[in-house]
């Protein structure tokens, strides 16, 4: 395999082990290659994905490219107000696209290739046209994204559109109350825009009233200047069009800057967000001032619905929403039926009140005034239509900290709603999923009801002490009881991914195994499952894998579970015990009896992500994959009060099971994670021992840089700040004492985790005199793209590891 011999300006530092083994030997600053057995991981073919067809007679399957080369991802982006733009794609920043696409047949299982393709397309996005007969693709083409058009039956694909779509903050496209015209985003014909005005020295000023409401999260990519403000109107700005099945084009009203459109059901209406100047520079896009309206076929203004100014508030309280009316939206069994959300509180949850949130619906022609569908305790966190008697509403109140769903009868004002069931937050066990949908003719999504109409269809996880069992039931809406009709069984992991009838007798499901990828197979209720696809395992060695799924108890007697896999061939008589790669992410909860619920299923395919930590395994580590990490609010504390404690007996009782069953080698044990796993890790070396060594990839380090909140913690820095100093692993630097490995993208977006996390981190070790390396990867963002990049980290994770686990320090 060629060597990739590219300069890097990512910053590879390293300093002596002050202890008795020789220092790392120097590095030069280019791009790497591990051994072969890592570089095949990389480049094995990825799994293909699924686009079904709303009438359930075909399936679209897509190819996946490999990881991209460097020079994708290299590919000019900006970002800004929190949105990544490919500037010369006029696009949302991608690159990860299909290269292939080929027709299934749901009745024989006979793929047909579409023919009409360019070599090597890169199909970005795909929707099938209600009646089936046509696939609508776009595809990055090198002078713009392009509309493509598939005839299924035929199987062949031509372009549609030669001008380009704007798919900044959409598709770009979708089709249109039916299936022969589409609703289109264009680039809006103009010159090209000038270059940018160089600046000038002058101060940069900003203001914020000290009366003004709470800033919400610590955000990134904020607008700086009113050329940014110019530069992002210039991407968003969007012609919209409709596009025939022909290729007639009808361009509708001016270009603008849509923030979101969405046609009605009749394809009469079109409701419509425009962002207002001047923009916010405290806030991402979706917070910016806006109005929204109602425009007609034509994209002319019918009705001015409300118009908002600039949502600075939030902080960091998830019950707190804006004032006025949100969400808006059209009922899906309707022509054109509006239908919003208003806060009754105003959107402060500290406000008194009996009701948080009302629900409204105003019809088409706009001449009535709103009616009333329900009040709700709790936030619309989303709703399902179904027909004039039937809608399905959940509301969430975080305080409550569970979520309520509720049926509501859209055509009876004053009919009460019916409460379906309650979950309280992390109760997966008790979670009986969401109710499935089916497809109308105008390709809106409704509520799948059964052939009676008695009754929907639920598809859930089926969590329970053996793990996840996927299921599908039948929810009886007079007496309100749940029955189940089919359930996933040992040994395999299947799960239903649509109806081929109303009663939830037939059914697609998609089916895997711990040694058999997933394939999709055909069911006729409990009868003999009929398999569709026949791929095979991109990794042929991970049938030599072993997996365990273990059980154990932490010291204050939660129960704990974790996957084991170990290495190819492994014989314990022969092999004794084993260097350990232990890879880790915590979860938040509200009660041990939620943290004690067993997650996942130990019949998943194990697909061996090259970013993760399972190809370890090709060079003789085990891994222990996503130990369970409770970090538990009982008593009404607050989880992360006692976040350190937690942590480390979690990790205690991981390590202390791994070396009971004679697998682990106490003294070659290494922790790894990415972002907040990272953060663990630092952690997990700061206030124990149980490591060697510890791989933290993009991670954060220092708390106090997201004052306004983290994860789950809804408090800010100064309600708390001896929660952020004690979870802060910076200020604990010095109890490092095992060599950290630390990896950050240059580019990295996420606002809470930027370069300077890992640089400030490396800084402080590297003055306490500790080993450590620091890999800034260019281009790159919180999660690794490009195959030069994963190529390299996985060379630095071997060395690390190799040096400092496996061979206990020792040069090889």
């Amino acid at each position: 395999m060629k060597i990739i011999r590219r300069v890097c300006v990512a910053i590879l530092l390293l300093l002596p082990r002050l202890i008795s083994a020789a220092p790392l030997p120097a590095v030069a600053a280019e791009y790497q290659l591990p051994g072969a057995e890592l570089q095949a991981i990389v480049d094995a073919p990825a799994a293909p994905t699924y686009l079904g067809g709303p009438l359930r007679r075909v399936v679209a399957q897509f190819g996946r490219a490999a990881m991209p080369d460097l020079k994708v991802v290299d590919e000019q982006t900006i970002s800004l107000a929190g949105v990544t733009i490919s500037t010369k794609f006029h696009a949302g920043a991608r690159t990860q696209f299909s290269n292939s696409l080929s027709l299934l047949s749901i009745a024989d299982g006979k793929p047909v290739a579409v023919r009409g393709l360019p070599p090597a397309p890169r199909i970005a996005d795909a929707r099938f046209s209600p009646d089936e007969q046509w696939l609508a693709l776009s595809l990055w083409e090198d002078d713009g994204v392009k509309l493509w058009l598939v005839d299924v039956k035929a199987a062949r694909a031509r372009r549609l559109l030669s001008l380009p779509l704007n798919s900044v903050l959409s598709t770009g496209f979708a089709w249109l109350a039916g299936s022969d015209t589409l609703l289109v985003s264009l680039v809006p014909a103009r010159p090209s825009r000038a270059e940018p005005t160089p600046r000038k020295n002058v101060p940069v000023m900003t203001e914020f009233l000290a009366n003004a409401a709470p800033q919400p999260r610590t955000g990134a990519d904020h607008l700086k200047s009113l050329q940014d403000a110019d530069v992002l109107d210039w991407y968003l700005a969007r012609q919209l069009a409709r596009v025939d099945v022909g290729g007639r084009v009808t361009k509708l009203g001016a270009p603008d800057r849509f923030l979101a459109v969405a046609a009605s059901p009749d394809g009469r209406y079109l409701l419509a967000s425009r962002l207002l100047r001047p923009y916010s520079d405290a806030v991402a896009v979706d917070r910016f001032p806006r109005v929204t309206e109602v425009l007609d076929r034509e994209g002319a203004r019918v009705i001015g619905l409300h118009e908002n100014g600039a949502w600075e508030r939030g902080g960091t309280d998830r019950d707190v929403v804006e004032a006025g009316p949100r969400q808006f939206g059209w009922r899906a069994d309707a022509p054109a039926t509006l239908y919003w959300a208003s806060a009754l509180d105003d959107g402060d949850p500290a406000r008194a009140a009996d009701y948080r949130d009302a629900v409204y619906m105003r019809a088409a022609p706009f001449r009535q005034p709103p009616v009333l569908l329900a009040r709700l305790k709790g936030r619309l966190a989303r709703i399902m239509w179904g027909s004039d008697d039937l809608a399905v509403a959940a509301e969430r109140w975080g305080r409550q900290r569970s979520t309520r769903t509720w049926r509501l009868r859209p055509g009876q004002a004053d009919a009460a709603p019916t409460l379906m069931f309650e979950v309280a937050d992390g109760d997966r066990y008790g979670d009986p999923g969401k109710p499935l949908q089916r497809t109308l003719a105008n390709g809106e999504q409704v509520l799948a009801t059964t052939g009676d109409d008695q009754a929907l269809v639920f598809s859930a996880d089926g969590a329970g002490p053996e793990g996840d069992q996927p299921l599908i039931s039948r929810y009886n809406l007079a007496d309100g009881r749940f029955t189940t009709l089919w359930r996933s069984r040992a040994p395999y992991y299947e799960k239903v991914l649509a109806l081929l009838d109303r009663d939830g007798r037939r059914f697609v499901t998609q089916r895997e195994s711990s040694n058999e990828p997933p394939n999709l197979y055909v069911r006729e209720g409990d009868g003999a499952a009929r398999q569709l696809t026949h791929h095979a395992s991109p990794a042929p060695w991970m049938s030599a894998v072993e997996s365990r799924q273990l059980a154990y108890v932490r010291a204050d007697g939660v129960p704990l579970s974790a996957k084991l896999y170990l290495p190819p061939g492994y014989r314990a008589e022969a092999d004794g015990r084993l260097p350990v790669l232990v890879w880790v992410y915590p979860q938040e909860f509200r009660s041990k009896s939620a943290a004690a619920q067993v997650q996942g299923s130990p019949y998943r395919y194990a697909a061996v992500d090259p970013r993760g930590p399972l190809p370890m395994l090709r060079l003789g580590y085990a891994v222990l994959d996503g130990p369970a990490m409770p970090i538990i609010g009982d008593a009404g504390a607050a989880p992360n009060d006692s976040y350190v404690g937690q942590l480390a007996a979690s990790a205690e009782a991981a390590v202390a099971e791994i070396v009971r069953i004679g697998v682990a080698d106490p003294r070659r044990i290494a922790v790894g994670g990415h972002s907040y796993g990272a953060f663990t890790v630092a952690n997990l070396l700061a206030h124990t021992k149980l490591f060697a060594a510890g791989v933290g990839l993009s991670g954060a380090y220092n708390r106090t840089l997201t004052p306004f909140g983290f994860q789950l913690e809804a408090r800010a820095l100064w309600q708390a700040p001896q929660v952020y100093q004690a979870m802060s692993p910076f200020n604990y630097a010095d109890q490092i004492n095992a060599p950290l490995l630390l990896v950050h993208g240059l580019d990295d977006s996420n606002p809470a985790t930027p370069y300077l996390q890992s640089e400030r981190m490396f800084s402080a070790l590297k003055g306490l005199g500790r080993t450590t390396r620091l890999v800034g990867l260019p281009r790159e963002d919180h999660l690794y793209r490009a195959r030069e990049s994963i190529l390299h980290v996985l060379w630095e994770e071997q060395r690390w590891l190799d040096r400092f686990v496996k061979h206990g320090g020792e040069e090889k």
